[in-house]
């Protein structure tokens, strides 16, 4: 996934594609993307996936309102290409360790 390397503006939109995960533990649905390390949850996938969305928005809002996109991908494991364009981490690479070993338990 590329994401280009800006300013977020409140009128700009954006159209990326992020991995996600859609996956029940005990009662609850899971909606992870592990790139950004953002979970939504619910009792079905519809809520668990609104729940990731507002989630998603509040760390965008987040990230405009204290200028802190650039860090917080970083630390993410994100990074910027030679065409000063953003590239998010390998699914293998992502900070989540906890992720990582519950995954294992699931192959």
């Amino acid at each position: 996934m590329v994401v280009e390397h800006s300013t977020i503006s409140e009128t700009e939109e954006f159209d990326f594609n992020l991995p996600t995960i859609l996956f029940q533990e005990d009662d609850t649905i899971l909606y992870y993307c592990p790139t950004l390390d953002l979970v939504g949850y619910g009792n079905t996938e519809e809520e668990a996936i609104a729940s990731y969305n507002y989630i998603l928005k509040e760390c965008i809002s987040y990230w405009q309102e204290n200028n802190t996109l650039k860090q917080d991908l970083i630390r993410l494991g994100w990074s910027i290409g030679e065409d000063k364009k953003w590239i998010a981490p390998a699914m293998k690479w992502t900070n989540n360790m906890e992720f990582e070993e519950w995954l294992k338990t699931k192959s």
